[in-house]
């Protein structure tokens, strides 16, 4: 395709606009919301800009936390900054960097007295405990001796932070995915950029979905049980201090009742290894006891509470942050979801960058009242752009404000894949309409 000489110069000035944004977010520590148009190169230019030479010569030398929300996404902002020359270190997830956490070693590896292979032990810790995977790593090397990930020296999955903990001002930017920003010691002074808005809600599931085969699916009976064993922890000889007998508090909430299980919170003080060797009580279980007594009917046979996670009760570990855990559940008291962003404080300031972004949204997910940066450029100029330059055209499919296939969610298996079968459908017609010219589909 020729392009347009003039819609090229449009291109840079736009990314000039959103070097700006940065610039300015940065010099003034603003938490800053950019509106930036779709494919004007936002993981480009955050990824391929030398951060360290330009933040040193205004005195506002920081590490710069680049958050992208899946792999694929970091590895492309990664090979942006290799491609550029820059320095850029990435910090990779447990699975990635440690072959024992990765199943590499399930068959030769045996935990005493315990089901769990010693990647299910990984998953079960960090995914549905909410354990640090530094914690997790020390207690299983405690139970069985050293490692195979450990034999040549230390975890690589360790050694990836004493490379940015040595010194992270050697460093033009760091990639990590969006669970990394719950790491109090990584985002502490520094500048951290979201690619684009996080989520961080979990769903509870009913039951394991059958791809679950390392126990990292959050489900109901996890959760049942994780407040139950917390609350035997207290007083194993009550027989009212069980998920039934929370959740009959916080429904009809008689002051006594609620007050008992109020104090429960401040009396328990298990130690770590009463953590580890209880599986599915979670470092966030008593922060979600709270929010189920503060929860609130919220209508459509819905109630919804918060609670506070402030630090771990277990770990003197200053990776752990406080935390605002939102919980919803149903009137037959199955819990829906759990809602528990990171606290993004210790960061010098963060920064969003999404198309078209809902505030409401991102401060939901962030915690952080952001300033809006729309770079100033009128919508007629970014539509003639987008059809000149990037060869993008906008088609509305049908009249309707409903949703048409809600991405590939769903709650069952066959929810999932009539919601899939559908968004294929649409994708097949606009692709059999417009053969090799049509590239992208937003539904």
């Amino acid at each position: 395709m020729t392009t347009n000489p003039s819609t090229s110069d449009k291109t840079k000035e736009l990314r000039d606009l959103l070097k700006v944004a940065l610039f300015h977010a940065f010099g003034t520590q603003t938490n800053t919301l950019i509106t930036a148009p779709t494919s004007i190169g936002k993981t480009y230019s955050v990824a391929s800009l030398p951060w360290k030479e330009i933040l040193s010569r205004s005195g506002r030398d920081a590490p710069i936390i680049h958050i992208s929300q899946t792999r694929n996404a970091r590895d492309e902002a990664v090979e942006a900054s290799d491609k550029a020359g820059l320095d850029a270190h990435v910090i990779q997830g447990r699975q990635e960097k440690c072959s024992v956490a990765r199943g590499d070693h399930d068959s030769e590896l045996l935990i005493q007295g315990r089901r769990e292979s010693a990647s299910e032990w990984f998953n079960l810790k960090c995914d549905v405990q909410n354990v640090p995977f530094s914690k997790a790593h020390e207690e299983l090397e405690e139970l069985i001796g050293v490692l195979p990930c450990s034999r040549s020296g230390s975890c690589p999955a360790m050694d990836q932070w004493r490379a940015y903990f040595t010194d992270p001002q050697l460093f033009d930017i760091i990639h990590v995915t969006d669970t990394f920003a719950y790491n109090r010691d990584l985002i502490d002074d520094a500048y951290v950029v979201f690619d684009e808005q996080p989520d961080y809600t979990t769903d509870v599931l009913e039951k394991p979905r059958d791809s679950d085969l390392g126990g990292s699916d959050l489900t109901r009976e996890k959760i049942r049980e994780s407040i139950t064993k917390f609350l035997k922890a207290a007083d194993s000889d009550d027989p009212n201090y069980t998920w039934e007998g929370l959740l009959t508090a916080a429904r009809n909430p008689l002051p006594d009742d609620q007050a008992r299980y109020r104090s429960l919170l401040d009396e328990i003080e298990p130690d770590s290894d009463w953590l580890l060797d209880s599986p599915y009580i979670q470092t966030s279980t008593p922060a979600i006891i709270e929010a189920i007594l503060n929860a609130e009917d919220v209508g459509n046979d819905r109630f919804r509470g918060e609670g506070r996670l402030d630090g771990s009760t277990w770990y003197n570990d200053s990776s752990q942050q406080s935390r605002r855990v939102t919980v919803v559940f149903d009137g037959e008291n199955n819990i829906q979801l759990i809602h528990d962003p990171p606290d993004l404080s210790p960061a010098k300031c963060v920064i969003g960058l999404d198309a078209h972004p809902t505030v409401r949204l991102w401060k939901t997910n962030t915690l952080v009242d952001f300033e809006i940066e729309d770079l100033e450029v009128p919508t007629d100029e970014i539509r003639e752009w987008r059809r000149t330059e990037r060869g993008l055209t906008v088609y509305q499919v049908g009249t309707a404000t409903r949703q048409y296939t809600r991405g590939w969610a769903g709650d069952t298996p066959e929810e999932r894949e009539r919601l899939q079968n559908r968004a294929m459908a649409l994708i097949q017609a606009m692709r059999d309409k417009f053969g090799e010219e049509f590239r992208t589909c937003i539904t």
